[in-house]
This record gives structure tokens, C-alpha cells and sequence, in this order.
């Protein structure tokens, strides 16, 4: 297993977007509401990945050139973003990933919050009035509804209020029909779920039959390494671990210049 936290060489996007299912009826994305996203304002809750011109985002362009050899050599196309413990940043790894990601030509990526518990993306991305990710997974919301399109590129689905059962939701038949649908109708290239902590609850093991890998998000300075290789552990028992991204470093060597 490689850790994506290394450095590696510089790879080109893979491939044209991929053509619906034959018989589906795709929803041309900008039929979705559109996000307009205030980034001077998102740089302040750590968004940063929006704009090619934002030299913090250096790291997560290296950190997706990566992913996506990874995925391209594995035939995989949904990632969980989660960590051992809370407060190691996998939510803003998770969507600054997701703009990355969606800042390659001819990708389209879809992110969802599926952190029931404790959904912060909303306040991340300061998606107000943000819609019931309940529903959609119940099947009592379209995906017109509850998804939002930046640049036809990002489908965003963010979560306005947690979940009395998560668990029970995540297993529920009715999630895997909504998440086929996300897959069948809008053909992302890559899905990115931003899941809860590992050991908080059970929700990332009850959704892992649907998610193709996951990226495990420690904490510098937070993280400690028994909690690291329990996870990396515990997950390799039930999907692909892509690697492990240290998060929050302060000091870094000195690399000159850039």
C-alpha cells in the first residue's frame, strides 16, 4: 500500500469523461442550482483549492495527481475521506480534494457529506439554507434538490442537520439506491465522501460495501501512531486503503524557494 503523503512524479489527467449508462436519462448538470462560491471568503475556513492562481494549494494538486494514478491503476472511482479521531481536518482535506480534483479538464466530480453525526461541509463551503442529505438517502428528495454544480464540474451535496440513526441509514437499502443514482444519472469520474471519524462510530465500516478506497486523514501533533495503524488495520479489513495524508504540519523542511 503506498502512502499518498510522498512524493511521486507528476502524472497527466487520465481519459475523456466517461458516457452515461445506455437507457438512463442523464441530468445535464446545469440544470443543478449553481454554487458561486466566495473564495477570499472560503480561504478563511481553509478552502483554498478553487483557483489555479492559490499557491496554497500546491499540496493538494500534488495530492491529486496522485490519487488519481492511484485510481486509474486500480479501475476505482469513489473515495471515503476519513480519521482516526475527530479534529485531524478531513473535511477540509476532503473538499479541498474535491476542487482539485474538479479543476481537471473534462472530470466531473461529485462530494458528499456523509458525516450524519456532526456535517460541517455547509459551513465549510458556506452553502446557506443547505438541503437534507436524510432525505436524499431515504428517497424523499431528488437529486435536483439536494445537489449544487460548480463550473458543471463539482456536484456538492451538503447536509443541513444531523441524523437520529446514521448506521441504520447507512445500511439502509435505500441509501444504496440513492447513491446508484448519483453514479447512473450524474457519471462523476470520482465520488468523494467526506465520512465521520473511524473510531467515533460504526458508520464508516457500514458504508465501506460502497466505496471503492479510503483516505485516511491524520493529525500532526494529534494523531498518535497506535491510533494511525489500528485504522489503517481496521480498514484494510473492509475496502482499499489509497494512503494515509498527515494533515496540519507546521514545519516543514526547508525545499528553497518554492
Amino acid at each position: 500500500m503506498e502512502h499518498v503523503s510522498s512524493f511521486a512524479q507528476m502524472i497527466a489527467s487520465t481519459g475523456p469523461l466517461n458516457a452515461p449508462h445506455a437507457g438512463v436519462e442523464r441530468i445535464e448538470w446545469p440544470q443543478l442550482k449553481p454554487y458561486k462560491p466566495d473564495w477570499s471568503a472560503l480561504r478563511d475556513t481553509r478552502i483554498v483549492t478553487g483557483s489555479r492562481f492559490e499557491p496554497a494549494n500546491a499540496a493538494f494538486d500534488v495530492l491529486r495527481t496522485k490519487v488519481l494514478r492511484l485510481l486509474r491503476e486500480n479501475g476505482w472511482k469513489s473515495i471515503a475521506v476519513t480519521s482516526p479521531t475527530a479534529g485531524c481536518g478531513k473535511s477540509v482535506v476532503a473538499s479541498n480534494l474535491a476542487f482539485s480534483l474538479a479543476r481537471v479538464v473534462d472530470r466531473r466530480i461529485a462530494l458528499l457529506d456523509l458525516d450524519l453525526r456532526r456535517p460541517s461541509l455547509a459551513e465549510y463551503l458556506q452553502i446557506l439554507r443547505p438541503p437534507s442529505m436524510e432525505k436524499f438517502l431515504g428517497g424523499t428528495a431528488t437529486l435536483e434538490e439536494t445537489f449544487l454544480s460548480w463550473n458543471d464540474s463539482l456536484a456538492v451535496g451538503v447536509n443541513g442537520s444531523p441524523v437520529a440513526d446514521p448506521t441504520g441509514l447507512l445500511q439502509n437499502p435505500s441509501t444504496q439506491d440513492s447513491i446508484s443514482k448519483v453514479q447512473e444519472v450524474l457519471r462523476p469520474d470520482v465520488t468523494v465522501y467526506d465520512m465521520p471519524p473511524l473510531f467515533d462510530n460504526g458508520d464508516v465500516l457500514a458504508f465501506a460495501p460502497n466505496i471503492d478506497c479510503v483516505l485516511l486523514i491524520a493529525g500532526a501533533g494529534s494523531s498518535k501512531m497506535s491510533e494511525i495503524e489500528a485504522s489503517e488495520r481496521e480498514l484494510a479489513r473492509v475496502t482499499n486503503v489509497l494512503g494515509i495524508v498527515l494533515n496540519k504540519c507546521e514545519y516543514m523542511p526547508n525545499r528553497g524557494a518554492y
